[in-house]
């Protein structure tokens, strides 16, 4: 693994701060969320650029307040570095995620923080949280790093609010997965792979640490088992990964969905994306892959619906079921 581009990528990305104000700890909740417009950031940039007797920061927190951000959010987009602001945020009990964007950044713009925690706040793409020495013993790694000697560890997709996945650790623990690319080298080279890393939280909200949860090459086939509709009983190991792959065409605006809850003492969802057909043909379908680790024996099932999400009934245009045998 290359480390320096690592370093130098994660440098900027790496802060672990403590989430407390001078008055105390600041909770993140709706009061903290802003949400400029357009014209509201050109007008922020235009004066920050050319502010005088003080840096950028400084300037932007200024027009945030000016703007009608709350006194919430300001301290937020200080808690940053005076870099950043809060665009949404989802509860894990314990644990929130906070979905922030850095407006004045090139590249790697939205950053996630884990927040609330009564101890601290965890940027998820932190390099030094990273269990780097781990992921090299991992076997598919080496595998993808015999193929690609360049291979590095870089951010997942960090838009939208569908990430980190939840699961239920024992002891009414939390654990949160985040995805990560793999990718040949560099940021704009290509994704080689995908490694799935766990935050892990006690019943108090206390950070525990990052874990491997699992490693995949790009083609997800030589991965793991894969079991598709026609295989309705799964026989799995604790521990082994296993992927489901259903039959897809978002042209369509269906789309597969678990329907109802996993069971997580048994069963943890580690990933699931939208592989398109290998060639583009208007109005062809694809696949989505959803990966599972089992985490403990027993008898379980996963069923899922193909739906539009937009659709006020959501009636199921299909149903499948698969009943999964841990051992």
């Amino acid at each position: 693994m290359r480390q320096n581009s690592l370093i130098c990528f994660f440098l900027f990305l790496s802060l672990r701060l403590l989430a407390q104000s001078e008055k105390g700890e600041v909770v993140i909740d709706s009061s903290t969320l802003w949400q400029p417009g357009m014209s509201i950031m050109q007008n922020i940039h235009a004066i920050c650029d050319t502010a005088i007797h003080q840096n950028f920061g400084s300037c932007f927190l200024e027009q945030m307040m000016k703007s009608g951000a709350s006194t919430n959010a300001v301290e937020f987009a200080r808690m940053t570095g005076n870099q950043g602001y809060l665009r949404d945020f989802r509860n894990f009990e314990k644990v929130s995620a906070a979905y922030s964007v850095f407006p004045f950044r090139a590249n790697e713009n939205q950053v996630c923080y884990l927040v609330n925690s009564p101890f601290e706040m965890i940027n998820i793409d932190d390099y030094n949280l990273m269990p780097v020495k781990e992921i090299r013993k991992n076997k598919t790694f080496q595998t993808i790093l015999k193929k690609f000697p360049n291979v590095d560890i870089w951010p997942g997709n960090r838009s939208g609010t569908d990430y980190p996945q939840f699961n239920r650790l024992p002891n009414n623990g939390i654990r949160l997965i985040a995805n990560y690319q793999l990718q040949n080298g560099c940021h704009a080279c290509e994704i080689v792979g995908y490694a799935n890393f766990a935050f892990d939280f006690d019943s108090l909200g206390k950070f525990l640490g990052v874990y491997i949860v699992d490693v995949e090459p790009m083609n997800y086939e030589l991965s793991a088992p894969v079991y598709k509709s026609n295989k309705k009983i799964i026989k799995a190991k604790i521990g082994k990964l296993f992927i489901i792959e259903l039959s897809s065409n978002t042209t369509t605006g269906f789309e597969w969905h678990v329907n109802g809850i996993l069971d997580n003492y048994k069963l943890e969802i580690t990933n699931h994306f939208y592989a398109p057909p290998q060639k583009s043909i208007p109005g062809r379908g694809g696949k989505e892959i959803f990966e599972f680790i089992p985490v403990s024996k027993g008898k379980t099932n996963v069923r899922f619906k193909y739906i539009r999400p937009w659709e006020k009934n959501n009636v199921p245009a299909k149903n499948v079921k698969f009943n999964i045998i841990i051992r």
